[in-house]
């Protein structure tokens, strides 16, 4: 019994884990995203001062 008891053990930790993972990484996708918008936006007022 005593290896099924960890091995569930193990398994509740790993999934502890993963969802930590995803939860760590979407919120890194969001901030690239914000980043990217900002930096975006900013090259395109850039563009319009370089044309003026």
């Amino acid at each position: 019994m005593k290896e099924i008891e960890d091995l569930n053990l193990f398994k509740l930790k790993k999934n502890k884990f993963n969802t930590a993972k995803l939860k760590f990484g979407s919120v890194l996708s969001n901030k690239v995203k914000k980043i990217k918008k900002s930096y975006s936006s900013s090259s395109k007022v850039i563009k319009k001062v370089v044309k003026s």
